[in-house]
């Protein structure tokens, strides 16, 4: 067998590198698509980040008002009822019933905010 002649090696040379140019056109098409997902990606979790902080600082707001409010109704009436000796049967079962109200008002906005939690933190969760 004869060695190939230098045109015929020059052109086994040639296929080889337009083969390898394709290949490496392919693979920066691929990762001109790849960069493209991540920077979706980077973005959509950039959105959720700000709606989620968002929807925290609104439950934040909402359950700081809510439980400021009951505790402020059950410290008023639990130093009336402590200070006051002269409270009457019947305005003494309103008060207590403001207390109730309250403490409900107290347990609602945490299981709210139990919920709100939990919610959150199935949203972040990878699927």
């Amino acid at each position: 067998m004869a060695k190939k002649n230098t045109a015929e090696q020059l052109k086994e040379v040639r296929e080889g590198v337009n083969e390898n140019q394709k290949a490496l056109e392919k693979c920066h098409n691929d990762l001109k698509i790849a960069n493209k997902k991540v920077d979706k990606s980077i973005v959509d979790k950039e959105k959720v980040s700000i709606a989620l902080k968002s929807d925290l600082e609104e439950m934040m707001f909402t359950i700081s008002h809510r439980v400021r409010s009951s505790v402020a109704n059950i410290l008023a009436i639990s130093t009336l009822i402590n200070e006051d000796d002269t409270i009457e049967a019947d305005e003494l079962k309103e008060m207590i019933n403001i207390i109730f109200t309250s403490a409900e008002s107290l347990n609602k906005a945490t299981e709210e905010l139990s919920k709100f939690i939990r919610n959150r933190k199935n949203k972040l969760q990878p699927k």
